[in-house]
């Protein structure tokens, strides 16, 4: 069972989730332009033996809106959420943007990071501004939602729009999708379109820090994973006890069907090793 419930950083209400407290706890953190809901099947996996949580990210579902969208503001406020609210170690399991945001947990607060599992994160932003993204969906996945909310569209003309490229998908699917997108913020777009996302962060200086086990979770960068091959080589440079498991024939979607049980199998066998 989740509860969902809202934190005040003093700057910032974040929405968050929340299961019962079946063991010790787990902070999922969600990719960009996304609501915890749209990982209800990813952290529902392991709510049975673990105490959940998820955010909701800053713009993102019915978290507070800011002027201001950058990676640093986003670990910021969840660094607070998770020394203020849980108040205990954890262990992180961050998917996409929720990667680089587990990174800098993990160099910030170590005492508060058990362990952290990294899904697909965007190590391409390491090096590389949004346009070196248009050979994955991403790029015009990011496109398009900065676009409906510019223009405040209907939720139902969003929905036409994503019928448009996904002809076969189900109705109620899209419609889900387009309330996820018109949720979002579209000043949290436009930092990523205008390549401010990654500003006052540092990747490399945020790995190096890490001394707590790591899992790195990614597609193949011919299917669309925001981890390139030359990325690879990097992580390894910076975080040599990392653990790397490559999901073949998939991209960046890797934490939903039809890749997720496959993802989950390598996140659960790397959590066994840190009970």
């Amino acid at each position: 069972m989740l509860t969902e419930k809202t934190f005040n950083t003093g700057e910032m209400i974040i929405n968050y989730a929340e299961s019962e407290k079946n063991g010790p706890p787990l902070l999922f953190l969600h990719g960009i332009t996304m609501k915890w809901q749209r990982m209800r099947d990813v952290f529902s996996a392991f709510t049975e033996g673990w105490h959940v949580y998820i955010c909701d990210f800053r713009g993102h579902g019915k978290s507070g809106r800011a002027s201001s969208y950058k990676v640093a503001d986003y670990i910021n406020d969840t660094k607070t959420f998770l020394t203020q609210q849980i108040n205990e170690p954890v262990i992180l399991i961050g998917y996409s943007l929720g990667g680089l945001v587990s990174m800098g947990l993990g160099s910030l607060v170590p005492d508060y990071v058990r362990g952290i599992v990294l899904i697909d994160p965007p190590l391409i932003s390491r090096n590389a501004g949004f346009e070196a993204m248009s050979y994955s969906f991403v790029h015009s996945w990011i496109l398009r939602t900065h676009r409906v909310n510019m223009q405040n569209l209907p939720i139902e003309d969003v929905a036409a729009i994503l019928k448009e490229a996904n002809p076969g998908a189900e109705d109620r699917a899209l419609l889900d999708t387009a309330k996820m997108l018109r949720s979002v913020d579209a000043g949290v777009t436009a930092a990523i379109i205008n390549d401010q996302l990654t500003a006052d962060f540092s990747m490399s200086s945020a790995l190096e820090a890490i001394t707590c086990p790591v899992l790195l979770l990614h597609g193949e960068e011919s299917a669309g994973s925001m981890v390139r091959d030359s990325d690879i080589d990097f992580f390894k440079a910076h975080v040599p006890h990392g653990k790397l498991e490559v999901i073949r024939g998939f991209g960046h979607e890797i934490v939903f069907q039809p890749a997720a049980d496959i993802c989950f199998g390598h996140i659960k066998e790397f959590l066994e090793t840190l009970v």
